[in-house]
Order: structure tokens, then C-alpha cells, then sequence
């Protein structure tokens, strides 16, 4: 077997620049990530401090805190700059599902999720009928002209191909 030497070094340069490329990718999605949940957790600060003023208020008792306004004006932009974290993060595209009862993230394979222990259902097929039915009860599936639905629903094993 012969082997070129310069062909060997250029594929493992190949390599090198897709792993650095996902690397990267990954630390750009994870500080996306850490910034979201920052921005989460004094979202629920500035709720729970509007919520204190309101109720002191109501109870005719002088607040120091901030005015409803500057608090909701505050709560506005807070919602603004997780909407734009969240939309960058979406466009870095995914890297992983989230467990639908704790939120965390799972592997694309997990079928559980390890923190929890919830059932992690497969993401449909992208040529999935748009409903359960079974036959199709709106006909939808027919409507959009999907190939996995001539109005019956389309019954898969855990690894997503078709059961006859």
C-alpha cells in the first residue's frame, strides 16, 4: 500500500479545520447559552421585584424600590435582548434536543434524558404527515402533499423507518 505523505498531511489538516470549526461552534452556542440564562434569571428578579412593589403599593405601604414604570420599562428590554440571544442562538443552529420536562439539553440520540430520567420522544421525520390521525382527519397531510402521508398515519419503529 502506498501512501503519499502529502495527501496524508493535507487530510489531517481537513480534519483539523472541521473539529476546530465545531469547536467553535460549540463555544459559540454555549456562551450564547450561559448569556440566555443570565439574562433568564434577572428577567425573574425584576418580575419578582414588580410583583413586591405592586403588593406593597396595594397595601398602601411606601416603597424604595424603583416606580412600576422603570421596572416594566426594564422587564420590556430584558425580554428585547433575550429574544435577540435566543434568535442568534437558533441561526448558530442546534446542537442538542432539550428535555421537555427539565429543559436541559439531551444528546440527538438520548432516549432519556440523563438528569431527569423523562422519556425524550424522536424528533419527527422532516417528511412527517402533520398529524396523528389515523386515517388523517383534515386530510392536511393530503393538502400539503407530504410523501409519508396518503392520509393514513404513518406508523415507525424507534429508529424511524417505516412499519409495515
Amino acid at each position: 500500500m502506498n501512501i503519499n505523505k502529502n495527501d496524508l498531511v493535507e487530510s489531517l489538516r481537513q480534519a483539523g479545520d472541521v473539529v476546530a470549526q465545531k469547536v467553535d461552534g460549540l463555544y459559540q452556542r454555549t456562551r450564547l447559552s450561559f448569556s440566555i440564562s443570565s439574562k433568564e434569571s434577572e428577567l425573574a428578579d425584576l418580575y419578582r421585584e414588580l410583583g413586591q412593589t405592586v403588593y406593597e403599593q396595594e397595601k398602601g405601604r411606601t416603597t424604595h424600590n424603583m416606580s412600576r414604570s422603570a421596572l416594566i420599562a426594564m422587564i420590556d428590554a430584558c425580554i428585547k435582548e433575550l429574544q435577540e440571544l435566543r434568535s442568534r442562538r437558533s441561526e448558530a443552529g442546534p446542537v442538542y434536543r432539550f428535555c421537555p420536562a427539565c429543559g436541559r439539553p439531551v444528546s440527538e440520540k438520548a432516549n432519556f434524558c440523563a438528569v431527569c430520567g423523562a422519556k425524550i420522544e424522536p424528533d419527527p421525520p422532516k417528511d412527517a404527515p402533520c398529524c396523528e390521525g389515523d386515517p388523517c382527519p383534515e386530510d392536511c397531510c393530503k393538502e400539503t402533499e407530504s410523501p409519508a402521508c396518503d392520509g393514513e398515519s404513518v406508523r415507525e419503529d424507534a429508529w424511524g423507518d417505516p412499519l409495515d
